[in-house]
């Protein structure tokens, strides 16, 4: 149980680093007109980061 929670957190983990890369591209980019995609990435990454924390609870 221990090792897929773990891996449950490695998974999440590396998402939201493909989600912030995403973001911190848009940024850079200055393309105001993805600001939709902005607000669902950052919503992805709150719901990860969320999941993650639970996960590291439970051991």
């Amino acid at each position: 149980m221990r090792d897929k929670i773990q891996g449950k957190i490695c998974t999440l983990e590396a998402e939201v680093e493909v989600m912030e890369t995403e973001i911190r591209t848009i940024i850079a980019d200055h393309l105001n007109t993805n600001y939709p995609k902005v607000r669902e990435l950052c919503d992805g990454i709150n719901i990860a980061l969320n999941e993650i924390g639970t996960l590291k609870s439970m051991y």
